[in-house]
């Protein structure tokens, strides 16, 4: 498929992602996704408890592995879904719009590949969360999918060349992901 085809694809893989429940999805060049060896070392030393699962580091590609693997993508498409948190339970109501977006990463990846994209590649905002607990073989290999954090990218400085800020306020959520089309 030509570029033209392909940006018309993405555009209709975009709607599908906002009627299936994106808060907002955008197309945006791999080159203004932005890898940061200081992402990935924040997994590492910085207390993360979910360091060492599955699909996080160290069990995730390597930042200049990653790196070469993005250099062979042309765009993806950024998404978000955003949530307010109205319990006492922060932890689980967040989750719960987590579990959302990695619904809508896996769904998308899918249509993408429908769409005529056979490298969709996706990845999730923060942890996976599809099960309580990971065992030695991840139970969900499917579905899950690594976090954009997990391979080295700097969420907030990519989602900034996108146009889409992400601003922290108390009692909001809004988890990221990307699906990398070529």
């Amino acid at each position: 498929m030509d570029f033209g085809q392909q940006i018309e694809q993405a555009g209709k893989l975009i709607e599908f992602l906002i009627e299936m429940g994106a808060w907002r999805a955008k197309l945006i060049k791999t080159r203004d996704i932005i890898v940061d060896e200081r992402v990935r070392f924040q997994c590492a030393h910085s207390g993360c408890r979910d360091y060492g699962k599955l699909m996080c580091p160290p069990n995730t590609p390597a930042i200049d592995e990653f790196r070469k693997v993005l250099g062979r993508y042309t765009f993806g498409i950024i998404l978000q879904v955003k949530g307010e948190i109205k319990g006492e339970d922060w932890q689980k109501e967040s989750d719960m719009y987590a579990l959302k977006l990695h619904d809508l990463v896996y769904r998308g990846e899918k249509q993408a590949f429908a769409l005529g994209f056979p490298f969709a590649a996706g990845l999730i905002g923060g942890s996976c969360k599809l099960c309580s607990e990971c065992g030695e073989k991840c139970s969900n290999r499917s579905r899950a999918r690594p976090s954009l954090e997990a391979v080295g990218i700097d969420v907030i400085r990519t989602c900034r060349n996108a146009d889409m800020s992400v601003n922290f306020e108390k009692g909001r959520v809004i988890w990221t992901g990307l699906i990398l089309l070529d």
